[in-house]
């Protein structure tokens, strides 16, 4: 009769247990997602205002060069 209850919370406990290292490698998968994204989102933005204060320099005679 006890044995119901204890094979019961093993394998409660192993079906935690695996699902739990999945959650884990799917996050550990996202963090290099987010970590490889990230930088090439930054230096996407950073090249398109790059180019486009290079635009304004050049069709705007009196463009301050101080504006950031």
């Amino acid at each position: 009769m006890v044995e119901g209850p204890i094979t019961l919370s093993y394998f409660l406990s192993t079906a935690t247990m695996i699902y739990a290292q999945h959650l884990t490698q799917w996050m550990l998968d996202m963090t290099w997602y987010v970590f490889s994204f990230a930088p090439g989102t930054v230096f996407y933005l950073m090249g398109g205002s790059y180019i486009t204060r290079r635009w304004y320099f050049s069709k705007f005679e009196d463009f301050p060069r101080d504006v950031k």
